[in-house]
């Protein structure tokens, strides 16, 4: 998808329904760090900041990101295995988990693994920010993919 079809596409906070994913818009996802607290945390670019405010706020049992050799890399937290539900390489991804899709739509093959991410069975809401998509694996939020500017 280029950026004019993502933009057209997207919805913003007065088309949401869910008061779960409004108040994760409004309160994380496009709530901006200062620069003074983003130079103390050393966070540099826009994905590393979604990761911060994602693991701050929700505190997942686990934050997975994809790396650019298309790998998993547990980024905060721990899983246990004993509620393992899927295991997408050695990490198993539990109730609580969050994966973070860097650059779904760089190319085509990032384009087919962020639909992939989003058609698992485990997948509950699914939040395209075009710079980063985000799988939240919680059973309490509805099935339900979203497209947010």
């Amino acid at each position: 998808m280029n950026r004019v079809g993502f933009i057209l596409k997207a919805k913003t906070q007065y088309n949401l329904h869910s008061p779960f994913v409004f108040n994760l818009y409004r309160k994380v996802l496009f709530a901006r760090l200062g620069r003074r607290r983003r130079v103390l945390l050393g966070i540099e670019n826009h994905f590393e900041e979604t990761v911060y405010k994602m693991s701050n706020h929700l505190r997942p049992h686990a934050l997975f990101v994809i790396t650019h050799d298309d790998k998993i890399k547990r980024i905060v937290g721990h899983a246990a295995p004993e509620t393992k539900l899927m295991a997408w390489g050695q990490q198993p991804i539990t109730p609580n988990d969050i994966l973070l899709v860097p650059f779904p739509h760089r190319n085509r093959a990032r384009e087919e693994q962020w639909k992939q991410c989003c058609a698992l069975a485990e997948a509950t809401t699914t939040i395209d920010l075009y710079h980063t998509g985000i799988v939240l694996f919680d059973r309490k939020l509805s099935k339900q993919h979203l497209v947010l500017r």
